[in-house]
């Protein structure tokens, strides 16, 4: 009986760290630089992730509270937002963003080779000006460094 109940219990540590393994983050997006009360939709592939959320970024760090998780995972997926989470079937090539700024919509095809961090500011035109409905668009390796 013991031996029968120390197999079960391995069967459930193995399992529970495969899981474990494949939730780690496919891709991430980021909300940084320069918005300040400013409205934003974002939508990948089909699923609509921000609706109209107003984003100010933090002057000493340069981000907003808006950074988008997406997580593949045993046949599904998961969108995190901060708290909160959106179930989805698995995401799956080519990832396709559309993001508004005030109303005026961008598109961006991702290409995770390049890298799977993938950050968008607001453009600052000089140092006085803002253009309030242009992204930059930023995509890296490596996972951007905020203070």
């Amino acid at each position: 009986m013991k031996k029968y109940i120390l197999n079960v219990f391995l069967i459930l540590a193995v399992f529970n760290a495969k899981s474990q393994v494949n939730t780690t983050c496919f891709f991430e997006i980021d909300f940084g630089d320069f918005f300040h009360n400013d409205t934003v939709c974002l939508s990948i592939n089909q699923y609509s992730v921000l609706n109209k959320k107003v984003l100010t970024s933090d002057f000493s760090t340069g981000i907003t509270d808006a950074i988008v998780e997406v997580f593949n995972y045993m046949g599904s997926g998961l969108i995190t937002i901060g708290k909160d989470s959106i179930k989805i079937k698995r995401i799956s090539t080519p990832i396709k963003i559309k993001v508004s700024l005030n109303g005026r919509l961008s598109k961006y095809k991702i290409n995770l080779e390049q890298g799977r961090y993938i950050k968008l500011s607001k453009n600052k035109i000089d140092k006085n000006e803002i253009d309030k409905n242009e992204f930059v668009f930023y995509q890296s390796k490596n996972p951007f460094e905020y203070e």
